[in-house]
Formats: structure tokens, C-alpha cells, sequence
């Protein structure tokens, strides 16, 4: 007995694999992101127990590396004018470029918060990964230099703000492809 079934409708046994096929593929694309966030939070607190208190927890065994600030000229607990410990760091690069201090300070508190903005958005699904991944680098940064103002660690300062906030944004900027091609391999049909 042949059972009536619609044209163009392919047989139940497809069906059901193409489901399972699906299936798999969104399983694997979540364990991908559990990964990530659990990549993500430990980075977190990584970052902020280092920004927060001038220390290299992992590297302490070996040696007691502390990141210490530039001493600048009439430095007050807090800045809040946007370039100015930017351009005196950059004024001091420039009268002796291996300054590491200020290398350091520059370069370290961009590329320091690139990973964030890479990795969150791939671990967030929705349309708003890209927002709420900027939220919580916002949140992250103001969170540290809050620790660093409260406990007399370092210097308040709106330049490290927007330092991080651009490291983040360059993240972002990077997460774009890499996020396309995750998900482009990831769907290919192949069985």
C-alpha cells in the first residue's frame, strides 16, 4: 500500500536526518560558545586583577613584576582631561623611543582588551553581541580604574579609558570576519 504523501515533499527518513544534521551543527555551535565564555570570564578576571592592582599574578613565581606609572609632571590622582597623560606619554616615546614604561602604557592598554572585543561576540549569539560586547568593555575599564581610585593603586585616569575602549573596538573590528568564517564552515551542508 503506497501512502499518500505531498509532491515535492521529500520521504520522513530525509527529513529526519536533515533535522539531526541541523541539530548537530547548533549543539556544536553551542559547545563552541560555552567554550568561549568560559575562555572569556577567566580573561576577565585576569584583566581585572591585573589592571586593578599593578600585578602579574602568573609571573610572580619568577619574578615580582609590578607595572608602574610613568611618573608625570604634576600628576593628580585623577584625569579627567581626554589626551593628556596620552600626549605626555607619546612626548616621552619620542625623546627616547625604548622607553618601556611608556610603551607599555600605550600599546598594553589597547592590546590588552583586542581579546574581549574578539572573543565576546562569538560567544554571544543575537544582534546585539556587538553592543553588549562594548557594554561590558565599558564596564570592565570604569570598573578598574573605580578599583584603582578607591584603593590608591594608580591613577584615575580618562586616557586609560579610551585606550581600552579602542582595543575593544579593534576587537570588534577583527570579530567580524573571523565570526562570518566561523559560522560559514560551520553550516557548509556537508553531511
Amino acid at each position: 500500500m503506497v501512502r499518500n504523501r505531498r509532491i515535492g515533499s521529500p520521504p520522513r527518513s530525509r527529513q529526519k536526518s536533515s533535522q539531526t544534521r541541523a541539530q548537530r551543527k547548533a549543539d556544536q555551535l553551542n559547545v563552541w560558545r560555552l567554550l568561549a565564555k568560559l575562555c572569556l570570564g577567566l580573561y576577565i578576571l585576569a584583566l581585572f586583577f591585573t589592571f586593578s592592582f599593578k600585578w602579574i599574578p602568573f609571573l610572580h613565581p619568577l619574578a615580582n613584576l609590578q607595572l608602574k606609572p610613568l611618573p608625570l609632571q604634576d600628576t593628580p590622582p585623577l584625569n579627567l582631561v581626554p589626551g593628556r597623560s596620552i600626549a605626555q606619554y607619546w612626548l616621552s616615546l619620542r625623546s627616547d623611543p625604548l622607553h618601556h614604561t611608556s610603551l607599555l602604557n600605550l600599546l598594553g592598554n589597547i592590546v590588552a582588551f583586542v581579546p574581549l572585543g574578539l572573543v565576546m561576540p562569538l560567544s554571544l549569539a543575537g544582534n546585539l553581541a556587538y553592543l553588549r560586547s562594548f557594554l561590558t568593555g565599558l564596564l570592565l575599564t570604569l570598573s578598574i580604574e573605580l578599583t584603582q581610585l578607591l584603593l590608591a593603586v594608580g591613577v584615575w585616569d580618562i586616557d586609560d579609558i579610551l585606550l581600552n575602549l579602542t582595543g575593544v573596538v579593534l576587537g570588534l573590528v577583527l570579530s567580524i570576519p573571523v565570526k562570518f568564517f566561523l559560522v560559514k564552515k560551520l553550516y557548509r551542508n556537508k553531511p
